[in-house]
């Protein structure tokens, strides 16, 4: 078997190494990998949805790209420190979705979102489902 050969090739101290290195940036990369292949295949189906505007594509490849920066740094934090601003992230939520049903603006019918001055409008609701 030619395939059993490619394997045992590997010796544990190089499957070690690669080890430490996923373990050093804390990312999994079996999860990582099938992160990027759904990523592939969204902006595939984007491509070919946007009667093949590579335009959208591209700032939508930004985004992306923007999140797995956040995604990596987010990676790198210890536990504890989302354990330690838990309580406050949610207050500050409750907060939130106090304040749309006080100033909240409407949209086609709902009062979801807020408006801030100097940012976009935004849902509370979107951020206490990430806390």
């Amino acid at each position: 078997m030619a395939g059993s050969k490619l394997w045992s090739s590997q010796t544990s101290s190089d499957l070690g190494r690669n080890r430490s290195i996923w373990s050093a940036l804390h990312l999994d990369p079996i999860l990582l990998g099938l992160l990027l292949l759904l990523v592939g295949g969204g902006l595939f189906v984007l491509y070919s949805g946007a009667d093949r505007n590579i335009d959208v594509v591209k700032a939508q490849g930004i985004r992306l790209g923007v999140a797995f920066v956040v995604m990596f740094v987010f990676a790198q934090l210890d536990p504890a420190v989302f354990r330690r601003w838990a309580p406050w992230l949610y207050g500050l939520g409750l907060i939130g979705l106090v304040a749309v049903l006080l100033v909240g603006v409407g949209a086609k019918g709902a009062q979801r979102w807020l408006a801030l001055p100097g940012l976009p409008r935004f849902q509370p609701s979107e951020f206490m489902k990430l806390v």
